[in-house]
This record gives C-alpha cells, sequence and structure tokens, in this order.
C-alpha cells in the first residue's frame, strides 16, 4: 500500500516523530486517531501545527509554567511566538486542563518502559532500576 506521492504507507500503530519531521514523505497523507505532543510548553503554535493536522484528536502535554519556546528573534517574541499553543489552550479552556501536579515518570510502570524500549537498558540505573 503506498500513500498520495507513492511512498509506503505506514502501518503501525505508533509512530515517533519530531513537530518538523511531519513533512517526511512517510508521514504525507497519514492520519492518526490521536497525536500526542510532548514537552508542548516549548514548541511554538506553527510548529504545533503540522503534527496536530495529522490527528483526529490531540493530547499536549507539558508544564507552561516551566520552558516555552525558545524564540531568538525580539520582533517574532513581540508577535506572540513565545507563547505556544499549550499555554494559550490551558488559559483560555483551565477547565480542560489537568493541574494535579501529576509526575507519571515517577510510576514504575512507564520508568520500565522508557528504560527498556527507548533508551535499552543504558540509562535504567539513573532511574534507579
Amino acid at each position: 500500500m503506498t500513500n498520495c506521492i507513492g511512498c509506503p504507507c505506514l502501518v503501525c500503530p505508533q509512530v515517533g516523530c519530531t513537530c518538523l519531521s511531519v513533512n517526511s514523505p512517510l508521514l504525507t497523507c497519514q492520519s492518526f486517531g490521536v497525536v500526542i505532543l510532548d514537552e508542548a510548553s516549548q514548541v511554538t503554535l506553527p510548529a504545533s501545527l503540522g503534527p496536530l493536522a495529522l490527528g483526529r484528536s490531540f493530547l499536549l502535554v507539558g508544564d507552561h509554567y516551566q520552558l516555552s519556546p525558545l524564540v531568538q528573534s525580539r520582533e517574532a517574541a513581540a508577535g506572540g511566538l513565545g507563547v505556544s499553543l499549550f499555554r494559550r489552550l490551558s488559559e483560555a479552556h483551565p477547565q480542560v486542563s489537568d493541574r494535579a501536579g501529576r509526575r507519571y515518570m515517577r510510576d514504575q510502570r512507564c520508568l520500565t518502559v522508557i528504560c527498556m524500549g527507548v533508551f535499552q537498558g543504558f540509562v535504567c540505573h539513573a532511574f534507579g532500576h
């Protein structure tokens, strides 16, 4: 099976990529049920729109009280690029934002998945494994 430009279609249930890599021929014409944008408070609004356009729904994960997008141009920052979509939505719709301060990274199951799946066990000692 190929996508609309002749590249093989993805048959993976999950795809991990950066916001800027959504222009890859492998993702052209793809759609996903849910797009999860991690560290969403650090992503500029224009950079977040590409991945979000690929999904029928989305989940933004982050903490807009920590790091904001890095915008070097003063003009761009003054124009609003220093404020992420995550922050805009969190402030406009606080009722749908989970501010419970949950730290899922401390959950043993999450740490195991990260250590073994992502880092192939190399950094497990850093998490106390």
